[in-house]
């Protein structure tokens, strides 16, 4: 996603999603899945595919329903975020970032 988009989920909220995360925001969410409320390291989240699926679908929040979503911090709040979004709020954007990816693999094949 090269700009912030605004989406809205089936439960009818209306979710701005941060640009598509770079290198360093992608560090930033691995670092907070690898890290519990203290501080320590939590493995776990990091090695599980599908943990780490829903963190950074979460992680592209920047606000709902225009209440600001700050970047979580550690594991804990990403769990809270994705508890938040719910099952409407990830497929949301889970098919935002499909359909922009999708968008973006047409344009550069037409360049082609």
């Amino acid at each position: 996603m090269a700009e912030a988009k605004t989406i809205t989920d089936g439960k009818g909220r209306v979710i701005a999603l941060r640009p598509h995360p770079d290198v360093m925001l992608t560090m930033d969410i691995l670092e907070a899945a690898g890290l519990d409320a203290k501080g320590r390291p939590v493995v776990q989240f990091i090695s599980n595919d599908r943990w780490m699926g829903y963190a950074t679908l979460a992680c592209y929040v920047a606000s709902i329903d225009g209440v600001p979503t700050p970047m979580p911090s550690h594991a804990g709040q990403i769990k809270t975020l994705v508890g938040q979004l719910g099952n409407e709020g990830i497929a949301a954007i889970a098919d935002a970032i499909q359909a922009e990816a999708t968008a973006d693999l047409n344009l550069e094949t037409a360049k082609n």
